[in-house]
């Protein structure tokens, strides 16, 4: 099943801020909805672990992430390839940034992915509102984290991966405990 999803939101950034920090895995982790886990092997590559909580979707999902093209400030392009237990997606997806005011930005984004096994089953258009919501959860954290993040520099300092908050490593370690813990109660 073939299924693309696109839209746009405001992120209060610049186009400059968000490229600084965009690519950097602890800054993703904290904006992927339901990431566990994200490691860099390579330039432009990401393996990605997620625990997806939507009823239909629920389980532990991976995949790999790649940049394909970057147009700095501008645009990025890359592809997306994951499984978990209800099936498995191929893709690709695009972002535009565009400057939208002194301290905020449009971001444009297209998502286009090829859907197999259990999850292509669904019907009714349930996967476009399941995908359009999560990538909206995204865009939502990442602009939290990037305008929390640019509230804690000093004025003036340009926002990149060195100057952001790291991911609280006491949260990231109750949360899965707790994960754990739903997990057992609900069995």
């Amino acid at each position: 099943m073939e299924m693309e999803v696109g839209g746009e939101g405001a992120i209060g950034a610049s186009p400059e801020e968000i490229w600084n920090v965009i690519f950097d895995p602890a800054f993703m982790s904290q904006v992927i909805p339901g990431c566990k886990d994200i490691a860099q092997p390579a330039e432009d590559e990401y393996r990605i672990k997620l625990v997806l909580g939507i009823p239909a979707v629920q389980g532990n999902y991976s995949g790999i992430l790649r940049i394909l093209e970057k147009n700095p400030c501008d645009m990025v392009k890359g592809s997306i390839v994951g499984q978990g237990g209800l099936g498995k997606i191929d893709g690709a997806w695009e972002m535009q940034f565009q400057k939208s005011g002194d301290e905020e930005s449009r971001v444009i984004y297209a998502v286009n992915v090829d859907i197999s096994g259990p999850m292509a089953s669904m019907v009714g258009g349930f996967m476009e509102q399941v995908a359009d919501s999560l990538v909206k959860q995204g865009l939502d954290s990442f602009n939290k984290a990037i305008t929390g993040a640019k509230a804690a520099v000093a004025p003036g300092t340009p926002l990149k991966t060195d100057t952001l908050p790291r991911p609280n490593l006491i949260k990231m370690i109750f949360r899965s405990f707790w994960d754990v813990l739903i997990k057992r109660k609900g069995s």
